[in-house]
């Protein structure tokens, strides 16, 4: 995380009232089972390697309320950065990058969660997956 997106975090935490930011590894998780009614993931599976998604799927699994939600949001086949590209994945200035089509988010997620709706976003700055499960019980 960049230091001036530390600080918006903070000084959005400083006016938000009853809600508490905290950060964490996603493939590590330190807080107790079933701790949230909401997990959002804004750009983070995009950036782990596939040996690593059973082990995110699990923490997320861990932390989430039976019944919770897990908002999902990850690069599609149409992001800018995938123009042309033969293979799924590359590495540029030393990030790594994935994107996921509808069926790579379905079998990853589809026995854990329903798929309440899952949109992907196009046009101008698009090229993302849209997607809002709720956890099976």
């Amino acid at each position: 995380m960049r230091n001036s997106e530390r600080r918006r975090l903070t000084a959005a935490a400083r006016r938000a009232k009853g809600i508490t930011f905290l950060q964490g590894n996603a493939l590590n998780l330190p807080f107790p089972k079933a701790s949230f009614d909401v997990v959002l993931d804004y750009g983070c599976l995009h950036h782990q390697r596939k040996f690593t998604w059973a082990a995110y799927r699990t923490n997320i699994l861990r932390v989430l309320k039976m019944g919770g939600f897990y908002v999902l949001s990850v690069f599609s086949p149409r992001f800018r950065l995938f123009e042309g590209s033969r293979r799924p994945w590359h590495i540029t200035q030393g990030a790594y990058r994935r994107y996921f089509t509808r069926e790579d988010i379905l079998g990853l997620f589809g026995r854990d969660f329903e798929v309440i709706e899952m949109l992907e976003e196009t046009g101008s700055g698009g090229g993302f997956w849209h997607a809002l499960m709720k956890r099976r019980a």
